[in-house]
């Protein structure tokens, strides 16, 4: 449950967003569900994961990171935190949708831990300390203590609580 809070913090705004393969698709959509937010995978493609930096024999598809970056051995990549199922794993999500969500988003131990790594290497990606759930994005704004719960972010409005969106709601944390 903290690693799928973790997530969820770090999606941010993007925790409600409906995914579809196609622009036609969304197009579509828009037109039926005015005030959702929607993404075309197709129209995001250069931002998908590279095949050379997955790991192919991985079950689960893992990104590949490199730990002589300077990274802590329990250093974790978000995107490598996500369980998928099989179908998720045949439609290659991890290098579609969630590293395009997530890049490199570092997850820290702790925020002692996470806050040494940017003194020493910088802020070039998204990264959270677990004990706190303190962010740091790589935009170079830092959240000091617990980042807003997504409830928050989001402002309760939970499209899913009406009943003509229930099936779409394709991916779970």
């Amino acid at each position: 449950p903290r690693m799928a809070e973790a997530i969820a913090r770090l999606l941010g705004g993007n925790l409600q967003l409906v995914v579809m393969e196609t622009q036609q698709e969304v197009v579509q959509f828009k037109d039926k569900h005015p005030g959702l937010r929607v993404v075309a995978l197709d129209t995001v493609k250069h931002r998908f994961a590279p095949q050379k930096i997955v790991d192919s024999s991985s079950q689960q598809q893992l990104i590949k990171t490199d730990k002589a970056d300077g990274l802590p051995k329990d250093a974790l990549l978000a995107v490598n935190c996500l369980i998928l199922n099989n179908q998720q794993l045949d439609g290659a999500l991890r290098q579609r949708l969630w590293y395009f969500l997530l890049r490199n988003s570092i997850l820290f131990r702790s925020s002692d831990q996470m806050n040494k790594y940017i003194s020493e290497k910088g802020l070039r990606c998204d990264m959270m300390a677990m004990d706190t759930f303190e962010i740091a994005r790589s935009s170079g704004i830092q959240v000091g203590g617990a980042a807003p719960s997504p409830h928050v972010q989001l402002a309760e409005s939970s499209y899913l609580d009406r009943n003509e969106y229930q099936d779409l709601s394709l991916i779970h944390i």
